[in-house]
């Protein structure tokens, strides 16, 4: 989607919280981009290390045997109000552009991916959007996320090094990178 207020005004219609209660995976909701461990959850020392106090939902993740910190830039956590004045912003800026319909594209082969589907759907509605949800193949979705043939799409990431820059940040967002699915690009 072009229009940074529909992006903004769709991250923020979602109340993360709600998604671990239906999928029972044991998540940790957070509307950072790169995961970690919720402060309030922080040893004394790791809160210490990272410069951090308990407050807000916040993740911070600690590595290099406890040795480093990264805190993730805050992301756009659920505010209704916030939502639906970037959902103006968009309306004006668009104008007769604006979609009528989104579609949401989701994986088949895992329950959880449906829920969460048919959850954010219903909470964009409640933004007056309409939203369909289409199901695809794995290998379908890959290939149409990579070529661009989408506006919203489930996608998910599991970290297997402790490196938020290079297993996370560089492959999502560098100019060019293969798993770029978005097309972000700022040198």
């Amino acid at each position: 989607l072009h229009n940074r207020h529909l992006r903004r005004a769709l991250a923020l219609a979602i109340d993360r919280a709600k998604i671990p209660r239906f999928t029972h995976g044991g998540e940790i909701p957070s509307a950072q981009l790169v995961p970690g461990t919720p402060i309030h959850m922080l040893t004394a020392a790791q809160r210490a290390l990272c410069g951090v106090a308990p407050g807000p939902p916040a993740v911070a993740l600690t590595m290099a045997g406890g040795t480093r910190c990264y805190l993730p830039p805050p992301g756009l956590d659920y505010v209704l109000a916030a939502a639906r004045a970037e959902l103006a912003l968009a309306k004006q800026e668009m104008g007769a552009a604006f979609p009528a319909v989104l579609h949401y594209r989701y994986n088949v082969g895992a329950e959880a991916h449906k829920q969460i589907a048919e959850y954010l759907q219903a909470a964009w509605q409640r933004l007056g959007l309409h939203v369909e949800l289409e199901a695809q193949e794995w290998n379908l979705m890959l290939a149409d996320t990579l070529s661009g043939n989408y506006e919203l799409v489930r996608f998910g990431d599991q970290g297997s090094i402790v490196n938020p820059e290079s297993e996370f940040l560089r492959p999502l967002l560098m100019c060019g990178a293969s798993q770029n699915r978005g097309r972000y690009c700022n040198p």
